[in-house]
């Protein structure tokens, strides 16, 4: 192609308003990467970077809201009007505490997240923040609401055919969406995401699923997901049995209904109670909103799971729907591992209707007695 039909091809992608990068994950310097985890810290704006290539948490020099920041990068591809208004795009906004409303949505699945896409691939934010980010058109700010406690987030991206099996995940996390919209081109090749948009009610047998999902580069992710007919316990009776491990979680542990380290069945799930990350003080779990876990044995591959969702567990949210997204990685699991530094020991007792309570026969050493110690680090 000589120089003039170059310039002519690209007059005619600026009139179309074409001319942005492929939709994804984008790093503090806007940089496409195949996934990434933000863990913003109590107390202010600070938090801490994990991707492919650093292979560990990174302090962040810049503030969570800063436009150098991954989640700024990644969230302001929305609001650029050129893409947003393109019939190849496609978007949902979704969180049970939406921006600027006092309204609380306890109907609704207990889900945070955000999923943009073009005609090529896309990307699939997981998070625990409420009342972010901003409604289309935006433009981007953080929620004043966010500074106080601690944050989880997960970015993947993912090619285009992944996303209609993350839409039907959607579908069964039940969000309450407040910014959803799917471009005339993508509708016939998206149903579920254009049911999800019409608030279409998801009519099926099951009351979970899960999926495996492959990222851009080739990452295998395993998506959870329930709708609120599950009526259980998403990390007891779903994530460890499939995983088959037991689980370190932390979630938010205030409000009514929290409920306590289980150790009732083959894996137990234990509630972490202090955190520990690089050049960080220490802080309890009373200080942290974020939604993740690790396996309780991992350091190699086939049991190094971790998964950073937003879904807690109390009572109350086992009628809801929700979800986690996990993945088999060693330096992910270490990441959080590392920061696990002790859990709450199971209660004694036998295990009741709701199964919050335990036998303390549980064969995680840390479950009884709250220390951790966890092999393979």
């Amino acid at each position: 192609m000589d120089g003039s039909m170059s310039l002519v091809v690209f007059l005619l992608f600026s009139m179309t308003g074409t001319t942005w990068c492929q939709v994804s994950c984008l790093n503090g310097e806007g940089k496409s990467v195949d996934w990434f985890i933000v863990y913003k810290l109590p107390k202010g704006k600070d938090y801490l970077y994990l991707d492919k290539s650093t292979q560990s948490w990174q302090n962040a020099q810049v503030d969570v809201d800063s436009n150098s920041s991954p989640v700024y990068q990644t969230v302001n591809q929305l609001y650029d009007g050129n893409a947003t208004e393109a019939g190849d795009v496609a978007f949902v906004l979704y969180n049970d505490e939406p921006p600027n409303s006092p309204h609380y949505d306890s109907i609704c699945g207990h889900t945070k997240g955000v999923v943009m896409l073009d005609g090529t691939g896309g990307f699939w934010l997981v998070h625990s923040t409420p009342h972010f980010p901003p409604s289309v058109p935006g433009p981007f700010a953080w929620p004043h609401t966010a500074l106080r406690y601690g944050q989880s987030f997960l970015c993947v991206s993912y090619g285009f055919d992944q996303f209609g099996d993350i839409a039907l995940q959607l579908r069964y996390n039940e969000p309450d969406h407040y910014s959803c919209q799917v471009g005339a081109q993508l509708k016939d090749k998206l149903p579920d995401l254009q049911a999800l948009c019409a608030k279409t009610k998801l009519q099926v047998e099951s009351a979970t699923r899960v999926v495996e999902l492959t990222s851009s580069a080739g990452k295998t992710f395993r998506s959870f997901a329930k709708t609120h007919r599950f009526d259980d316990d998403l990390y007891v009776h779903l994530v460890a049995p499939n995983l088959k491990s037991s689980l370190y979680l932390e979630s938010w542990v205030h409000g009514v209904g929290v409920f306590d380290s289980n150790c009732s069945g083959e894996f137990c799930v234990c509630r972490v109670s202090s955190i520990s990350l690089p050049s960080v003080a220490p802080f309890s779990s009373e200080e942290d909103h974020s939604k993740w876990c690790v396996s309780q044995t991992g350091g190699s591959p086939g049991g190094a799971w971790a998964c950073v969702g937003d879904i807690n567990r109390n009572r109350g949210e086992e009628y809801r729907g929700g979800g986690t997204v996990c993945t088999d990685d060693p330096a992910i699991w270490a990441a959080f591992a590392k920061a696990t530094t002790s859990v709450e020991p199971c209660p004694a007792g036998p295990r009741d209707k709701n199964n919050n309570r335990g036998s303390c026969d549980c064969a995680v050493p840390a479950c009884r007695g709250g220390y951790v110690g966890l092999p393979g680090l």
